[in-house]
């Protein structure tokens, strides 16, 4: 039994998004486990957050 080309397309396109998704939670899940271990807060002033922030923003305006 063959799929309709617009369905393949459609589940294509879910199962990129799934990776994608999974890439970025196993990049947050290592950045969290590494602020963890260095006693670094996830939040505050001088927290993982912030830090992570100020460095995507810092990236985005320094590359134009």
């Amino acid at each position: 039994m063959s799929m309709p080309t617009e369905t393949m397309a459609g589940m294509t396109a879910k199962n990129n998004e799934n990776q994608t998704r999974s890439a970025e939670m196993d990049a947050a899940v290592q950045l969290v486990r590494q602020a963890r271990e260095q006693g670094l807060a996830l939040t505050g002033p001088r927290g993982l957050l912030k830090q992570f922030t100020k460095t995507v923003l810092e990236t985005r305006w320094t590359r134009r």
